[in-house]
């Protein structure tokens, strides 16, 4: 047993004592002379303990620590229950919103391309106006990197579905 875990132990077996001797205090008469103030119970560690404190001691540290085992299984299991629920409400989740998010992608991803188109017929059309050029070439240039991520992020995803279904 810890020091700290034994002094835990010897204070509540102290205060488990002590209610008696604080009754006997209170029905003693009080005097009508001037209070005096009551004398202070002895130091806990004032007197070795006696081999039946000592057992008693024991076996409270005992009952604490399987006490905290049980605390410490409780809580591991409310966390995996916990966790188990939320992968369960997250899939949930997913699935609801996955065809929702897979449209609104193909749509951005078809606007995207369509400004790409009518950017490059625009310069086509203007390739020297002095206002307008140069923001679309900035425009169209902004896209292009745009759609090099896309791709990049494409050919990364295949590669990484390519070595699951290797192994």
């Amino acid at each position: 047993m810890t020091g700290r875990a034994r002094a835990w132990c010897a204070a509540a077996l102290m205060a488990a004592l002590a209610p008696g001797a604080a009754r006997a205090q209170s029905a003693a008469p009080q005097s009508a002379g001037p209070q005096a103030a009551p004398a202070a119970p002895p130091p806990a560690e004032s007197r070795p303990y006696t081999p039946e404190e000592l057992a008693e001691l024991d076996a409270l540290a005992a009952d604490f620590q399987s006490y905290r085992e049980a605390a410490e299984r409780h809580d591991a299991r409310m966390r995996n229950i916990l966790y188990r629920e939320y992968k369960a409400r997250l899939a949930k989740l997913e699935q609801k919103y996955a065809e929702r998010t897979a449209n609104t992608k193909n749509a951005y991803r078809q606007r995207h391309l369509e400004a790409i188109a009518l950017l490059e017929e625009f310069l086509r059309k203007y390739p020297n106006h002095p206002k307008f050029t140069p923001d679309a070439m900035f425009r169209l240039a902004d896209l292009y990197l745009d759609e090099a991520e896309y791709q990049y992020e494409q050919k990364l995803q295949q590669e990484m579905l390519g070595l699951h279904d290797a192994s």
